[in-house]
């Protein structure tokens, strides 16, 4: 499995994930990894890379057919040719990282940010690596994260040895971004990448610790997940988000799922039945009355 963090396109424009974006504690760590992508397009990495790569028959015929093994690399391909796909993930050759790195940390570091920001995201996407079992890199010839931390250290240590120095901008950028956490959580269950998300959820309630939704999302992590003692850590969550919001419909729905597929049927329907009354106009709604049908079937027989 691989998520691709950021990424600059050979037309200047520059995409970042909002997993990432939800890692990131201030204003200083956005602008480092701005400052290396910008760097990727201001020295012409993608074009440098694709000719680089066009020259080594086997390393292209070898990048084709991992696209053809990746929908999202797919997609970029249909998107702007196989060509043009390659080269906008191909800025993963060790010299051009190499280089992105040190032009990036001289960028944010004369913009004023503290250059010792950047170490923060690698060591957020090392921690994610180890957890989520991520592959990486692309491709064999991009260094790999810990490799760019040790180089990156070595760099900050010579270049910059005042620590703490810079804009850190904390408040502001958490106040901007909050939201969101919560977001992107939805996403990451979505793709059953669970501690994510957790962690996710966990830094906003570290902002808002009274937030419904942020419950109902923890007890949808601990639900789909299903590992020995999550079914009651959902239900905890669940229960709590209705206490802070008692016409919040999607956690009633959820407790009545986990009592349904424990075959508590009668007091499963009570949940089900108070989901449709608290949104009756859910897009869902066909679906709890399918649960709904089949509860009183139980019932009847």
């Amino acid at each position: 499995m691989k998520i691709i963090y950021k990424i600059t396109y050979p037309n200047g424009k520059i995409y970042v994930h909002s997993g990432l974006l939800a890692c990131m504690d201030n204003e200083a760590q956005l602008a480092a990894v701005l400052a290396h992508e910008i760097t990727h397009c201001t020295h012409r990495h993608a074009l440098r890379a694709f000719r680089k790569i066009k020259d080594q028959p086997a390393l292209l015929r070898a990048i084709e057919h991992r696209f053809s093994k990746t929908r999202s690399l797919q997609d970029m391909a249909r998107f702007m040719g196989i060509g043009g796909a390659i080269a906008a993930v191909s800025g993963h050759i060790r010299e051009l990282e190499a280089e992105a790195d040190r032009v990036g940390i001289e960028l944010m570091a004369s913009a004023g940010y503290d250059p010792r920001e950047a170490l923060f995201i690698f060591d957020r996407m090392i921690s994610e690596i180890e957890q989520e079992g991520f592959e990486e890199p692309i491709f064999g010839s991009h260094p790999t994260v810990q490799q760019r931390v040790v180089n990156l250290q070595n760099l900050i240590d010579a270049r910059y040895p005042q620590k703490g120095s810079g804009i850190p901008n904390t408040e502001i950028f958490i106040a901007k971004s909050v939201r969101l956490l919560l977001d992107n959580a939805e996403l990451e269950i979505r793709q059953g990448r669970f501690q994510a998300a957790r962690n996710g959820v966990e830094k906003y309630l570290r902002v808002k610790p009274d937030d419904s939704r942020a419950y109902f999302l923890l007890g949808e992590i601990f639900r789909q997940r299903q590992q020995d003692g999550d079914t009651l850590k959902a239900l905890n969550y669940y229960d709590h988000a209705v206490i802070l919001d008692p016409n919040f419909a999607a956690p009633r729905k959820a407790i009545g799922i986990i009592h349904y597929k424990e075959g508590r049927r009668t007091l499963a329907r009570k949940f089900f039945e108070s989901c449709i009354q608290l949104a009756p106009d859910s897009p869902d709604k066909a679906y709890i009355q399918g649960y709904l049908k089949r509860c009183t079937i139980s019932e009847e027989g």
